[in-house]
């Protein structure tokens, strides 16, 4: 997942990366690009380091909400309490586990953040009349 956030004429580019079945193509490319790699042994170290990135962006002012888009691993944990976060804006989860993999989502909401968890991105735009993954994709409107 790439995340860009607009900080002035600034734009900082995090790569939050997982690898493919055979684990090189997303590395080598995550390589080639130059952009930091999150690496650890163990889901619960790679959730750490995360944490670690976006406290260091925030620069010590409060993040005010957490965006998870999809299920991956880093994001939405390893935990069958997982399987009870709600679509939408979450201000409190149905249950917050205590394991070290449970995922950023949980450890955003065990601090506060509210959240907003998009999962099943494709049936949500169906639902609601959005096309998914338009080619060619819509032109941006005037600013």
């Amino acid at each position: 997942m790439l995340t860009w956030r607009a900080e002035g004429e600034r734009r900082l580019l995090q790569c939050f990366l997982s690898s493919d079945e055979d684990g090189t193509t997303l590395v080598d490319e995550a390589r080639r690009s130059g952009l930091p790699l999150i690496e650890g042994a163990t889901l619960a170290d790679r959730i750490r380091r995360r944490l670690q990135i976006f406290d260091a962006a925030a620069d010590g002012k409060p993040i005010r909400c957490f965006v998870n888009i999809g299920g991956a691993t880093a994001n939405y944990g390893d935990t069958e309490a997982s399987l009870e976060v709600p679509n939408g804006l979450v201000l409190k989860l149905p249950s917050l586990p205590s394991s070290p993999s449970r995922g950023l989502l949980f450890e955003f909401a065990a601090r506060g953040v509210p959240v907003v968890h998009l999962l099943y991105v494709k049936g949500l735009a169906r639902e609601n009349g959005l096309p998914f993954d338009p080619v060619p994709f819509p032109p941006l409107p005037a600013r």
